[in-house]
């Protein structure tokens, strides 16, 4: 179980290993995700709807 104090450092290791996606599954993994990059497309697999939307500058065009 990874704590939430480690999802910055986490995020920032995949942002350095060059990924092309970052896939979390709650709500505080994309908020890391969304802090460390925002070069690298991430999707909240387990966030809800209402969530995302204000996690996305554009649904349609996420950025980021």
């Amino acid at each position: 179980m990874v704590s939430s104090d480690q999802l910055p450092g986490l995020a920032a290791d995949l942002v350095r290993s060059r990924v092309d996606l970052i896939v979390t599954g709650l709500d505080p993994e994309t908020r890391a995700a969304r802090r460390a990059t925002d070069s690298i497309s991430d999707r909240g697999a387990g966030v809800d709807r209402s969530r995302r939307q204000r996690l996305c500058r554009s649904l349609n065009r996420p950025g980021g």
